[in-house]
């Protein structure tokens, strides 16, 4: 016998069928495409507060990257450091900020309290080249720097890199000096016959120099060491300490320009000139007007 369907029992409760939406398609994730990504800043170049940026955008390859940077910053910057003081603030106001803002930096870039606070690091290459040595600068000198640069609040990185510079140059000037003299002389004996070598020039001036008063001394140590050595001869031969040797060789009696301007220093220091030139008149002055008058031809290539 066939089953037969009956149908429900309406008697017995049913619970309510919920009806359930189609799931949507989901997309797959298309992984970003590098070459699109390359120069994604581009549609900013006519943008206009960002199109001056373009350079400063180039540096972030993607989107994501501009933005982590963006938000570090702004955590950086948010993070106020010390107050500014007001345009028109007072002395103790900027005074204290200055202070605050010097506390916070690294110690190399701080403005030690006293002048003798600056810690002296700058080293130089060691003999053959190998290592580093500390700068062996005068004490004097080094005292003389460490009082400039605080005075001028200058911190410990620049000192290190003055001091290194005045080194070099202190280093370097009896060398240079040297050379230059040398070249003095060679142009010098050009011109006169009795131009002394750099051995008697600097024995001269060594000599000249001892005699010299401490005020002397401390009036002419800013004078570079060329210069000063040809004052010293100058000083040393104008006192007739030292005289040209003659040369023997030479058959010309004819005064050199040199010889001139040593006759024109020594006669305007004499007093019966410097009486008659208030004169106008008398053998001293017209022995000046003759010497003025000759050194004006032999500098025009006069005979």
């Amino acid at each position: 016998m066939a089953d037969v369907l009956l149908p429900d029992d309406p008697t017995v409760p049913v619970d309510p069928i919920t009806p359930v939406d189609p799931v949507a398609p989901v997309d797959p994730v298309t992984p970003a495409d590098p070459a699109a990504q390359a120069n994604w800043y581009d549609q900013y170049k006519e943008h206009p507060v960002l199109k001056d940026s373009i350079k400063t955008l180039d540096r972030y390859k993607t989107v994501d990257d501009a933005l982590i940077d963006l938000n570090q910053k702004n955590k950086t910057l948010s993070g106020k450091l010390v107050d500014i003081p007001a345009e028109g603030a007072d002395t103790e106001t900027v005074g204290k900020f200055l202070n605050d803002v010097r506390s916070k930096l690294p110690e190399q870039y701080k403005v030690p309290e006293t002048a003798d606070g600056y810690n002296l690091s700058a080293t130089i290459p060691g003999e053959n080249g190998e290592g580093e040595i500390p700068i062996p600068v005068n004490d004097s000198s080094l005292k003389e720097i460490q009082i400039a640069c605080h005075k001028c609040n200058i911190d410990n990185e620049t000192f290190n890199n003055l001091v290194k510079e005045v080194f070099s140059a202190q280093a370097n000037a009896p060398a240079r000096a040297t050379q230059q003299i040398k070249d003095w002389l060679v142009t010098e004996s050009k011109v006169n016959n009795n131009t002394p070598s750099y051995d008697e020039f600097k024995n001269t001036v060594n000599s000249e120099y001892k005699t010299w008063p401490d005020e002397l001394r401390d009036a002419a140590k800013d004078i570079p060491n060329e210069t000063l050595a040809r004052v010293i001869h100058h000083y040393a031969k104008q006192n007739g300490e030292y005289k040209f040797p003659d040369n023997t060789n030479s058959t010309s009696t004819k005064k050199t320009l040199l010889e001139i301007n040593d006759e024109i220093s020594v006669l305007m220091r004499d007093p019966d000139y410097i009486r008659e030139s208030q004169m106008c008149k008398g053998t001293k002055w017209d022995k000046h007007a003759a010497l003025v008058e000759e050194r004006k031809k032999m500098q025009r290539g006069e005979k």
